[in-house]
């Protein structure tokens, strides 16, 4: 909102900032740090966790158990090789005092059992639409799994700090830069009138 107060309207928010070195290193820190955080933000709105209620969990795969052989390293499992690591959610390994426990898979496409010593599938049960939209949000709200995503977004958490720093600093100018005049008087007692129209407050020396 001060970004496009100060270059003239929402329209002119992508024009060139003008002003001192210092005041269009502020304004470009602050149109880049903008753009992650709004989209922090507002798919924070749609991104409901799990423990809020709002998102019901994931449909849990039928009760299974294993075969109950040799467990296999996990490398080799078919069943977990087929799910790509950006799109995995979370990985329960199985009990090791129990043959028949299994691999529970939670990834984007939903929740997979997967025998510990075959590594077949045993069961699937898929994400619903509100679950893939509730991922969807999540990724853009935390950067996860977008590797491009999660540095815009940590770029724009880090120039907070800076524009920060900034815009302290020009306040202080600004408010160094003000006139100071002993003889002033309000403007009803006054003999003579001046108005004076500065953006910089460079024009009070004149």
């Amino acid at each position: 909102m001060l970004l496009a107060r100060r270059l003239g309207g929402t329209g002119a928010l992508l024009r060139p900032v003008r002003g001192t070195p210092a005041q269009r290193c502020h304004g470009e820190i602050g149109r880049l740090a903008t753009v992650g955080l709004l989209l922090s933000s507002l798919s924070a709105c749609g991104w409901q966790p799990a423990p809020s209620g709002f998102c019901p969990k994931r449909h849990r795969s039928p009760a299974v158990t294993g075969s109950g052989g040799i467990p296999a390293p996990v490398a080799k499992l078919s069943g977990l090789k087929g799910v790509k690591l950006q799109y995995l959610g979370t990985l329960t390994f199985p009990d090791p005092a129990d043959p028949t426990d299994v691999f529970t898979l939670a990834a984007a496409d939903g929740e997979r059992l997967v025998d510990a010593a075959t590594g077949a599938t045993l069961a699937m049960a898929p994400a619903t639409a509100l679950e893939r939209m509730n991922d969807l949000m999540r990724m853009l709200h935390t950067g996860r799994g977008a590797w491009m995503l999660g540095l815009l977004l940590g770029l724009a958490s880090a120039l907070v700090p800076v524009l920060g720093g900034t815009g302290l600093v020009l306040w202080l100018r600004r408010r160094a830069a003000r006139p100071r005049i002993c003889t002033n008087v309000p403007a009803r007692a006054a003999d003579t009138v001046i108005l004076v129209g500065s953006e910089g407050n460079s024009t009070w020396g004149f």
